[in-house]
């Protein structure tokens, strides 16, 4: 069992796996947690779980994990090519013979001059796609250690976005896609914050309960709309670091160089809904299920009618006040304080939003 995931599996036949899952039923009752049955699968000999593909044959890494990678079309410029072998270097100890893989790529890079268009042949199509291939064979091969952190390096340009999930200098996986047109007209500061938001969610079922940092090298979050995505980013509880982009090489490649898109933009819902986080009342919220159901009055209006925060704002440091959307409220330890009245609302806002992502 995984936060709110359950898996029954058993090896003997189909009587025996009945009894299994009924006592599993049983044990689940007595605790009185209750089956989201829609989301359930029964007796299936294939599934995904955690990121993984579970079958008789074994358990083994989803193809999606280097999806991003395998999408990379063979760079048109210069700047692209420099951009696909900085990530290549990043990961200089991934794979033996590195430089001879390389070599044309080196080779072209020496010969070609600022300003002029990029001489691609033949033969660099031929060496490219091996060198995607050994990259996502090893990130398939690479299963995540759960007891350390991740490292999450995120970027994005003006059509796309990139992000790379790695333990100690060794990928996990990879995501990019391409905006949307209104996305587009987003500024840099609010298409960077979304990489982070997006790659946190696509790898929620990894990522979530861990210790987390997250690098990116734009400095400035104040932007309203970033502001309502900290409301998300806050439930993985990530460090987050400011990266020189020079040393972003991965983030940097994935959304920038050209990728071989096929999926519609209307099967990126669940990023709308984080764009649809207008903070709103108590009152809204049985009338929108997916508005956040507090606004920052509200919030301190509550909080001035809770003791415990009033008591230790003079005399604890880690209770502090801080103007956020234009309304002073207390902290705790950098996180909103949220008064008790407030915070079954809170968490059951939480948990329908989160009902609506993978299978139980």
């Amino acid at each position: 069992m995984y936060l709110d995931n359950v898996l029954c599996v058993t090896k003997g036949d189909f009587e025996d796996h009945l009894q299994r899952l009924e006592l599993c039923l049983q044990q689940l009752h007595k605790a009185g947690l209750k089956v989201n049955l829609p989301k359930s699968e029964f007796a299936t000999q294939q599934f995904k779980y955690l990121g993984y593909l579970v079958s008789r044959q074994g358990i083994r890494p989803l193809a999606s994990k280097v999806e991003a990678i395998q999408r990379l079309k063979p760079p048109k410029t210069l700047k692209q090519l420099r951009l696909f072998l900085g990530m290549l270097n990043y990961y200089r100890d991934m794979w033996e013979k590195r430089s001879h893989m390389l070599a044309l790529f080196t080779e072209l890079i020496k010969s070609s001059k600022k300003g002029r268009p990029l001489v691609w042949k033949q033969e660099h199509t031929e060496a490219f796609e091996p060198v995607k291939r050994v990259i996502a064979k090893a990130t398939m091969l690479a299963f995540p250690d759960f007891s350390k952190p991740f490292t999450i390096h995120t970027d994005a340009s003006g059509f796309q976005l990139g992000g790379v999930i790695s333990q100690e200098g060794k990928p996990i996986a990879f995501y990019s896609r391409k905006l949307n047109p209104a996305q587009r007209n987003y500024t840099t500061g609010e298409r960077k914050m979304l990489s982070i938001v997006e790659t946190l969610r696509e790898y929620r079922n990894i990522l979530l309960g861990r210790k987390i940092i997250v690098y990116t090298d734009h400095k400035n979050h104040t932007d309203p709309r970033i502001q309502r995505w900290r409301w998300i980013i806050e439930e993985f509880g990530p460090d987050i670091r400011h990266i020189d982009g020079s040393a972003n090489a991965i983030a940097d490649c994935l959304s920038r160089m050209d990728a071989d898109f096929t999926t519609k933009y209307d099967e990126f819902d669940k990023v709308q809904l984080a764009e649809r986080f207008d903070m709103d009342s108590l009152e809204g919220y049985k009338a929108e299920k997916y508005q956040f159901p507090l606004d920052t009055g509200l919030i301190a209006e509550y909080q001035k009618k809770d003791k415990t925060p009033m008591r230790h704002l003079q005399n604890h440091p880690e209770y502090f006040s801080k103007e956020v959307h234009g309304t002073e409220i207390i902290l705790f330890h950098k996180n909103i304080y949220v008064p008790k009245p407030l915070q079954q609302h809170v968490l059951q806002w939480y948990h329908d939003m989160l009902q609506q992502h993978g299978v139980t």
